[in-house]
């Protein structure tokens, strides 16, 4: 099973960290074993990006982020433990579920940019994630597979014994081209290309 839920302080996901630490240990006594049942996770705040995140630490603003948590819903069941309850209980707003409507429609907002580093593939995503919200835009070749590219093109540069990692190096000398497609009539791209540059 999978919940997902709102926060917007650092604080505010730290206690639902607790509170799945305990709803773990609650399992672990239950049905006597030693793995933790129920995962936590938010992209805003995982080590990779921690660095990238303005989220505030004690006092909300107004933009959510959001978190999930998965377990093994028959088992945690079985343990007494209702996962969505606990969250709601403990002050916290599930995310709605939806039916995944039609693909937005509207006009959308183009830009061809090359990207160079690991780093700056992140800091956009961490940008236009905080501009124009997840999903609400996308990036050519998917940042996935960017990722590893890049991360190859770093691994190989000034390395001569790079063996098979220049290959990328010579195929992509200026960065990788993409682009970048954003739900919404004349979105200001180079705006947050700006904030991306400030930041890498």
């Amino acid at each position: 099973m999978k919940a997902a839920f709102f926060y917007r302080t650092v604080n505010e996901y730290k206690a639902a960290k607790e509170l799945v630490n305990d709803l773990n240990d609650t399992i672990k006594e239950r049905k006597h074993v030693s793995y933790n049942a129920i995962i936590i996770s938010t992209k805003y705040l995982d080590n990779r990006n921690k660095s990238l995140s303005n989220i505030p630490k004690k006092k909300p603003g107004k933009k959510k982020y959001t978190a999930l948590i998965r377990a093994n819903q028959s088992f945690v069941e079985r343990a007494g433990v209702n996962i969505p309850v606990s969250l709601i209980e403990a002050g916290f707003q599930l995310v709605p579920k939806t039916d995944n409507g039609p693909a937005y429609k509207g006009k959308k907002t183009t830009k061809r940019i090359k990207i160079m580093s690991e780093t700056e593939l992140l800091t956009i995503i961490s940008v236009f994630d905080n501009a124009f919200g997840h999903g609400n835009y996308h990036i050519s070749g998917g940042p996935r597979h960017m990722k590893k590219i890049l991360k190859n093109m770093e691994l190989s540069e000034g390395n001569t014994n790079a063996l098979g990692f220049s290959w990328f190096n010579n195929q992509y000398p200026n960065g990788i081209p993409v682009k970048i497609k954003v739900n919404q009539e004349e979105a200001n791209i180079d705006k947050y290309l700006f904030k991306v540059k400030l930041k890498v």
